[in-house]
């Protein structure tokens, strides 16, 4: 029952990262830089001719803040999902809802790994949906079959179990471990007029973002693929964070992409406030 700083303990297993519960003297002023950064991509983006989606991920500590027990998030982070939402929203971008739609999916499925900071594939799954719809109201998309299939269950250590404070009796303690089945996308036999549509079309949809989009585990890349019909280009980067993938994306990838309609920027809200993003 004891834990290493950046772990915080709750009740039934659960596990919670402490930068969900950090607010101090920085916070605000990280806040501004971050939002001031979206503020800017968005206006590249939109110069560029490409629409930007943005996935707000909220924080696992407010969606399952029934099972923090004792524990309670600093009274700063109460409205924090709902407060960046309007600012990024305000910025004429989509940003879908994605805590009310957490609470309403948890009520049948984890949306969350217990032991990780990381969504799960159902959360993903979640996530996939909702931004499909917002691109099905597009009908200039080139639409293409993709057919979902689970892979081999994988045991899972969780990455919040290594703030565990076991010292000399690491070797007498049974973590909990996680099971998780990953799903892979396939795309479905093409026709020769889709064969050669695919060689000389560029993509249409670029996917940037942190670990929750770059990680295959999870599945995000493969349910939006599935889901939308939409071929996804990918350059989510794990261990960045959501802001520096979108500055690298800008700088590098973008210059040399034709015909790009979209991009999905998976972000999030934790690393807001986060001074080493």
């Amino acid at each position: 029952d004891e834990t290493r700083k950046g772990l915080v303990k709750g009740d039934d297993g659960w596990f919670f990262s402490d930068e969900e519960f950090s607010w101090n003297r920085k916070s605000t002023a990280m806040v501004e830089k971050h939002v001031g950064f979206v503020k800017e991509a968005v206006a590249d983006l939109k110069t560029a001719g490409i629409e930007p989606i943005i996935l707000l991920i909220p924080e696992k500590a407010d969606i399952y803040r029934d099972k923090l027990g004792s524990i309670q998030p600093p009274v700063g982070r109460g409205t924090f999902y709902e407060e960046i939402r309007a600012r990024l929203t305000a910025l004429g971008v989509q940003v879908p809802d994605l805590r009310a739609t957490f609470l309403e999916a948890r009520k049948g499925t984890d949306v969350f790994l217990k032991t990780d900071t990381h969504w799960t594939v159902a959360g993903a799954g979640v996530v996939a949906g909702e931004t499909s719809a917002l691109l099905a109201e597009d009908a200039g998309l080139t639409r293409e079959s993709y057919t979902l299939s689970a892979e081999p269950e994988v045991p899972h250590s969780g990455d919040l179990l290594k703030f565990a404070k076991l010292s000399v009796f690491s070797g007498l303690v049974s973590l909990p471990r996680e099971t998780i089945a990953p799903l892979s996308a396939k795309k479905a036999e093409a026709d020769l007029d889709e064969l050669l549509a695919d060689v000389t079309a560029g993509p249409q949809l670029a996917l940037v973002g942190s670990s929750y989009s770059a990680n295959g585990t999870w599945s995000f890349e493969a349910q939006l693929k599935a889901t939308s019909g939409v071929d996804v280009i990918n350059f989510a980067e794990e261990g960045k964070g959501p802001f520096k993938p979108m500055e690298t994306f800008l700088a590098e990838k973008l210059p040399q992409i034709q015909g790009l309609k979209y991009v999905v920027w998976e972000m999030p809200l934790r690393y807001f406030d986060e001074v080493k993003y």
